[in-house]
This record gives C-alpha cells, structure tokens and sequence, in this order.
C-alpha cells in the first residue's frame, strides 16, 4: 500500500494536506459499521472484530491502487 490511505478523507481547498480522519481510518470506520451489525456474533471477539476492520480497509486500499 502507497501513501494513499493516509491522505485525508476530506482534504480542505487545494492541497493534499488536512485535519480528520485519513482514507485508511474512514474505510476501516466504515468496516467496522458494518461488522458490527452481524447479529453480535463478531463482538464477542472486539479484537477480532478491530482486526477485520482495517484488513478490509488496507484491502480496498490496495484495490484502489490498481
């Protein structure tokens, strides 16, 4: 994975550079959303849950880079 995921989510103006969360934190967020809402069978396992989440963002992270 290039430098990608930590660019930010929402850059402000016309640079790269900006506060909030980084791509990476964001999908990895939205992963978690997600997982967390399989009838608790995953949060019996927080850190497994954790996990999950950002190996579902770094891969779509690499995805995208294609």
């Amino acid at each position: 994975m290039r430098n990608n995921g930590n660019k930010p989510m929402h850059p402000t103006g016309h640079s790269q550079s900006g506060t909030g969360l980084t791509k990476r934190e964001y999908f990895a967020a939205m992963a978690m959303q997600g997982l967390a809402t399989d009838n608790g069978r995953l949060m019996a396992g927080k850190d497994k849950l954790t996990e999950a989440a950002v190996n579902l963002a770094d891969a779509l992270l690499k995805e995208l880079e294609k």
